[in-house]
């Protein structure tokens, strides 16, 4: 992978492509993956998704049953079971959206930098959390503030 050259502002490093990035806290050298390759990975995560929503939506026909038995320990199991599934649902439409915007922040060249500060978010964190829109400092902040709330 070829370098392109990287702006530096204020400690920022901003560029589209592949570039060399500085890991905020630990000062790591090494080379960002292209928009191009994270596109991919975000493509292929949200047709992921999309095919475990339509199992469980398979699943949830083939498994439901019309009415209610006799038998209360059955019922309740039927709706807890029910519950679970479309807990589960909702879990994924979520992640199909972090996903979604991603790409989109992918599109208009923004993917990898933090929504908050603007600084570089780590590969290695979009490795783990493709759809990471804030740097970890940044990340940890938010949730500090929401529990505190």
């Amino acid at each position: 992978m070829e370098a392109l050259p990287v702006e530096r502002d204020g400690g920022r490093v901003r560029s589209a492509g592949t570039v060399n990035w500085r890991g905020d806290a630990l000062g790591e050298v090494g080379n960002f993956p292209t928009t191009a390759d994270h596109r991919t990975r975000l493509v292929e995560a949200l047709d992921d998704l999309t095919a475990h929503l339509t199992a469980l939506a398979e699943d949830d026909v083939e498994s439901g049953r019309p009415g209610y038995s006799n038998h209360l320990a059955e019922d309740a199991q039927d709706q807890q079971a029910a519950q679970s599934v479309a807990a589960r649902r909702a879990l994924v439409r979520r992640e199909m959206r972090a996903l979604e915007h991603a790409l989109h922040r992918a599109d208009a060249g923004q993917y990898g930098i933090c929504e908050d500060c603007g600084r570089t978010i780590p590969p290695r964190r979009l490795e783990i959390v493709p759809a990471a829109t804030l740097c970890v400092n940044c990340q940890a902040r938010r949730e500090t503030h929401f529990a505190a709330h």
